[in-house]
């Protein structure tokens, strides 16, 4: 047979059976049951729905936002290194800067930290709607009640309903029960009893209307935002620095084979050297002028081996890899920057401000800080004022053994008013005059935030600016040095030359080229600052971009 429905009438059970109190016993269990979840639904339920608030968020930011979890990859290429045996050196490599970028999002700490609190904002969020949705419960209990060694009474209640904040600011509470007793000593069976109740609480005053009922799902909702915006703005700052930390590798190993190549020249002038003195040609002190050279190429050769592996040990750090890791990078990525040269960035500084001012999410939160400041101020007068609440309160319950029945006997209702007057209120002024604070000093911090974003636009076109320039004068100063050392060379095999001056022509070409491969990478690195703090840097997963038709499509706009 079916169960029996909890609110249909059922036969009273004979004395002396027990069928009746096993039926209600089930009834029990199946409401007690029927929420239960396990620990692993719950926290699938959890990430379902705060990833695809993220997703939603971040495709107002990012076109294509990709997947977002705050999960370990178990499965990276860091993991596998991570994973493996304690002080086992292996080679890894070579990265490009692409694949640097990826390897540092999957391990960073920094990155997981930002990517958990914006989990830990969306995962606020769905609780603030939960708490504006039907609000669903069902419970019960059952007792059993003696004296001494003996039973005497037996009871069970089962109660469900909702409550559900309404848009006027109100409280909305239903709730339907079905209980039973019995005494055990008198009583020939169970007698069920069904009630069912409404409450309504109304606010007519001090916390009336929806802008004050909802400031707290309002507020979580605009956190979310904000939170969205802040890591978007990272991914680009985090994608910013290792680049930057990437490319200062490649210009060191750059300035090696500089070193290497100059010590070699210089070995071989000191061999030549050597030669000449023993035929009687030159003396012994360009002999020792060329060794001496020699051995201080020597040395820069061992420093800038030495820099090059504590940049790498910083940077395994950076992507989340042992230290024991031999890491090799893509130095060809350096040769792509060659390719790519220099531009001139030609654009209005008052233009380039203003895109920045739209653009940037920082400030954008900056401003969306002062219109929460706002509302907390209004939320906060309201506070000042009287509360008076109407509230309305119906129950009826059923004719006993007969669950379904009702008259108007078991009916009973109340509407009442609750008042409490604004004579005493200093909490609440002050904490309105803290809220009026607040607002002020809010709207400082954007004005300042302001004044260092135009500032620093400012300087970013100066600097990038500035680097071209020097990019220019480097090139033209190592074409220079190649022909200095090319007829310094040709002097000193004709005899017009001394040692001297074929060192220190060797010495102006290297620093030149050292000079050369730094200019061009500091102009990379300016412009996508300058990106950066428009917020227009490119990330994804061909590294960093930048695209300077925006500039002109914005003018024309």
């Amino acid at each position: 047979m079916p169960p029996s429905h909890p609110l249909r009438p059922s036969p009273r059970p004979r004395a002396g059976r027990s069928a009746p109190s096993t039926k209600w016993g089930a009834l029990l269990c199946v409401f007690a049951l029927a929420g239960c979840r396990s620990v692993e639904e719950q926290r699938a339920d959890a990430d379902r729905e705060v990833y695809d608030l993220i997703a939603e968020r971040r495709a107002q930011f990012v076109a294509d936002p990709g997947d977002f979890t705050i999960d370990p990859d178990t499965q990276s290429l860091a993991s596998a290194y991570v994973q493996g045996p304690l002080g086992a050196s292996r080679s890894m490599g070579p990265f490009s800067l692409a694949e640097s970028l990826t390897l540092a999002g999957a391990q960073d700490s920094s990155v997981m930290t930002r990517k958990e609190r914006l989990y830990t904002a969306a995962l606020d969020l769905t609780f603030q709607r939960f708490l504006f949705r039907n609000r669903r419960f069902i419970g019960g209990g059952a007792d059993l009640l003696g004296d001494g060694a003996e039973a005497s009474a037996a009871s069970a209640d089962v109660t469900a309903g909702f409550n559900r904040v309404i848009g006027t600011g109100g409280d909305v509470l239903a709730n339907i029960g079905l209980s039973i007793f019995r005494g055990l000593l008198s009583s020939e069976g169970w007698d069920p009893v069904s009630n069912v109740g409404l409450s309504i609480t109304q606010p007519l005053l001090q916390g009336y209307g929806r802008r004050i009922a909802f400031e707290p799902l309002t507020q979580s909702e605009r956190n979310l935002l904000y939170e969205v915006r802040s890591y978007e703005r990272f991914r680009r700052t985090f994608a910013f620095e290792v680049a930057n930390a990437y490319l200062q590798i490649l210009r060191s190993y750059d300035q090696l084979r500089n070193a290497q190549a100059n010590f070699d020249g210089l070995k071989a002038l000191r061999e030549r050297n050597e030669a000449l003195a023993s035929a009687g040609r030159l003396s012994d002190i360009q002999v020792d002028q060329a060794r001496q050279n020699e051995l201080a190429a020597q040395s820069n050769v061992i420093n800038v081996q030495q820099q090059i592996q504590g940049q790498l040990d910083d940077y395994k750090d950076v992507l989340g890899l042992p230290v024991s890791v031999d890491l090799l990078l893509d130095q060809g990525e350096l040769m792509r920057l060659r390719e790519l040269g220099v531009e001139r960035v030609e654009i209005d500084s008052q233009f380039a401000i203003r895109l920045a001012l739209e653009n940037r999410h920082d400030y954008q939160n900056a401003l969306g800080s002062i219109v929460d400041a706002e509302r907390r101020a209004r939320i906060a007068a309201d506070a000042l004022r009287t509360t008076l609440d109407l509230v309305i309160d119906l129950d009826a319950a059923s004719e006993p053994g007969e669950p379904l029945v009702y008259t108007k006997d078991g009916f009973d209702w109340s509407v009442g008013f609750q008042i409490d007057s604004a004579i005493d209120r200093v909490g609440q002024r002050n904490n309105y005059r803290n809220a009026l604070i607040d607002l002020q000093a809010t709207t400082r911090a954007a004005n300042d935030l302001k004044q260092i974003i135009s500032i620093s636009i400012r300087d970013q076109l100066r600097q990038l600016e500035a680097r071209r320039q020097d990019f220019e004068i480097q090139s033209n100063s190592v074409q220079l040095a190649e022909r200095r050392v090319e007829s310094t060379t040709l002097n000193f095999e004709a005899g017009r030359a001394q040692t001297r001056d074929l060192l220190e022509a060797q010495d102006d070409l290297l620093a030149a080229r050292n000079s050369l491969t730094r200019s061009l990478v500091d102009y990379r690195i300016a412009l996508w600052a300058l990106f950066r703090d428009l917020e227009l840097l490119q990330v994804d997963e061909s590294g960093l971009g930048v695209d300077l038709a925006v500039f002109v499509s914005e003018e024309l706009q």
